[in-house]
């Protein structure tokens, strides 16, 4: 039974400014994922792995970035088994491409073997083949795959990168896609592997796999099996009350999670206060990475007109509106946050 490791989407030098923090924690976990490939392909007795497209996130990586995979590649001491990389339409091979820069690729230990011909062949044994296509651009499609010659009964594997620019394939026994991101299998009329990427890096389900390939060369039958390799796990919470964020607080795994918040709660306009304070604190720890929707936090309609009893007449007219207009069960979410957005703004201006 040959074995083959199949991941895709490193994207080495991603960056997180979407969370408007120091992330380089989730950089590392990038970084610190690749050891578990590794030592599953080791686990395992594969004979290749293959990363089918963006081991990094540009066709030209930062010099740290690229320091940072020469040095883990060479704590590796693979005498049988081959780490092929292939450009994506990330990093495509394109001029002045990490992937033609003779400095870059001298630095890669042996067993390392890099796609930049339009078809790169590999023999993994005497029964197949593994044939790689590079992305030359991010929108124009790799070419085809080689039409397989007469007599010729070995398994191939074709590997490559865009999905909506796929070569036609009918001469390949297996196809490995990249650019999906998260890991799917297509076993169909041509079985059709997606590994997604090894570290996750949104809060899509399925992210932080790789595919572990068994074939069998009598039938040519492919096993699909997920590995989880991921360092960080992203979830996402929904919280519901005040009670339900002062326990999501105290969970002890919040170092090793991305968690995206979506509140859900209507509370009094002094609950109000403390949730929001609450979350800011929760927030402001430096070893917690949220995402935080409160757009539904709004005033809990039964007790909203005791928080502008106060106010001047012109806002509790306004409240007072907004509040029947609640009542409509299609508008009563646009409605509630309205009024919310009023009662924080009468507060502050307070």
């Amino acid at each position: 039974m040959l074995k083959v490791l199949v991941t895709s989407d490193w994207r080495l030098d991603r960056s997180f400014a979407r969370f408007g923090r120091d992330t380089k924690r989730l950089t590392q976990a990038r970084l610190d994922a690749l050891e578990r490939v590794f030592a599953e392909a080791e686990a395992q007795g594969v004979a290749a792995v293959v990363v089918a497209g963006d081991t990094f996130d540009s066709p030209s990586p930062s010099e740290a970035t690229r320091e940072a995979i020469q040095s883990a590649l060479r704590k590796l001491e693979w005498k049988n088994r081959t780490l092929l990389l292939v450009p994506g339409d990330r990093d495509a091979l394109v001029d002045g491409s990490v992937w033609l820069d003779d400095e870059f690729l001298g630095g890669l230990p042996d067993f390392v073997r890099v796609a930049n011909e339009e078809v790169t062949s590999l023999h993994l044994d005497e029964s197949t083949v593994l044939l790689a296509l590079p992305c030359t651009s991010r929108v124009r499609g790799p070419a085809a795959f080689p039409a397989r010659e007469e007599g010729d009964r070995r398994i191939r594997i074709g590997v490559t990168h865009v999905v909506h620019a796929a070569p036609q394939a009918d001469d390949v026994d297996l196809l490995v896609f990249g650019g999906e991101n998260a890991f799917h299998f297509v076993d169909a009329s041509r079985s059709m592997v997606f590994p997604g990427t090894h570290e996750p890096f949104d809060f899509v389900a399925d992210m932080g796999r790789v595919a572990l390939i068994s074939i069998n060369p009598q039938t040519k039958k492919s096993l699909v099996e997920p590995r989880s390799v991921n360092v960080l796990t992203w979830e996402t919470v929904k919280l519901t009350s005040l009670a339900a964020l002062r326990q999501f607080a105290q969970r002890e795994d919040l170092q090793t999670r991305v968690v995206k918040v979506e509140v859900a709660a209507s509370l009094s306009l002094a609950d109000i206060e403390v949730f929001e304070r609450e979350l800011d604190e929760l927030e402001a720890r430096e070893d917690v990475f949220l995402e935080v929707d409160v757009s539904g936090l709004t005033l809990e309609p039964a007790k909203a007109s005791s928080a502008f009893a106060a106010w001047p007449q012109v806002l509790q007219k306004t409240a007072s509106e907004l509040l029947a207009e609640a009542e409509n069960p299609q508008r009563r979410a646009v409605a509630l946050r309205a009024l919310t957005h009023l009662a924080r703004s009468t507060r502050s201006d307070g």
